[in-house]
Formats: C-alpha cells, structure tokens, sequence
C-alpha cells in the first residue's frame, strides 16, 4: 500500500496539543497499518503504527515519537548528505510525489527516526552531564558536620559557572 492510499483511510484530523503516546493508545482506536522491522543491523527494533484518525506511533527501542500524517503528506522531504556533488537544496529534495507513491511506511521512518535525533539533539543541549563522583569523595572527607550541604552548593555553582563560560 502506499502513503497516498492509507492517508485516503484516515478519518479524522490533527488535534490541538501534542498527543502522546500513552494517551494515543488509551484511546483504542483501528490501527490502518502496522510495520515492524529491525534496523542498524538487527540491533535497533523499530515498530509502526497508523491509526485511524491518522496519528502515527513511530517506536525505534525505548524511544517513540507521535505526529498526525497530516503533517508529512504531499510534502517535500529535505535530506542531509555528504555528497559534495550535491550542494543545492534543490539536489537534496525528494519530491512528495515520489513520497506518496512509495511504500506507506518508507516516509514515516524517515520523519520518525528524523524526529527522534531532532529530540535527542535538544534534550542533549538542555541538559548538563554532570558527575557527582567528586561531590561524593568531599562528602566523605566533609563527614558529618553542618557545612558539607554549603559545600555541595557551592561545588553545584562553581559547575554551573564554568558551563556557562
């Protein structure tokens, strides 16, 4: 089946408000399709879902995103390359007729596994690794006395100053 063909099943369109996965599928509705294969040499196990109101579930492992078809049909897909021969935009475009009448599912990984690096790319730059192996050995030396809660803090600040230059 291709996209065009399973997004003319789709009875419903996008909600306001992200839906997650949890309350997509507390909702019990009609799956259209359902793909699962395995990626990356069989390490990483990828399922899809298509349900009726034409929500997507896109499950790579532990990871999933959720988007409405909507959101992808009869659009353009831009894609990253290190081809140097392809340096134009126009190069790097896979028109949405190819996209439509291709496979359904062919699509919908490129967007989830898009999605998901987008996702994982965010949490990384808001969030700080931080190791509290140090902190831990000047507890140990600071014992039980009153001040090694003021030396954590401080310690917590001094990380936080440094990431910040």
């Amino acid at each position: 089946m291709t996209l065009k063909e399973l997004y003319s099943q789709v009875r419903g369109g996008k909600a306001k408000g992200q839906l997650g996965k949890y309350q997509l599928l507390s909702r019990h509705e009609r799956q259209l399709a359902k793909y699962v294969t395995t990626m990356g040499g069989g390490s990483i196990k990828v399922c899809i879902r298509v349900f009726e109101s034409g929500y997507v579930l896109y499950e790579e492992d532990e990871k999933f995103t959720v988007f409405h078809l909507s959101e992808i049909v009869n659009k353009n897909m831009e894609y990253d390359t290190t081809d140097s021969t392809l340096v134009s935009r126009k190069e790097r475009n896979i028109q949405s007729e190819v996209l439509m009448s291709s496979e359904w599912y062919v699509r919908i990984i490129l967007e989830g596994n898009d999605r998901i690096m987008r996702n994982r790319e965010k949490v990384e730059a808001d969030h700080t690794e931080f190791s509290y192996s140090g902190i831990s050995e000047d507890m140990a030396q600071l014992g039980t006395s009153d001040d090694y809660l003021k030396e954590i803090i401080k310690e917590l600040d001094h990380q936080k100053m440094l990431e910040i230059f």
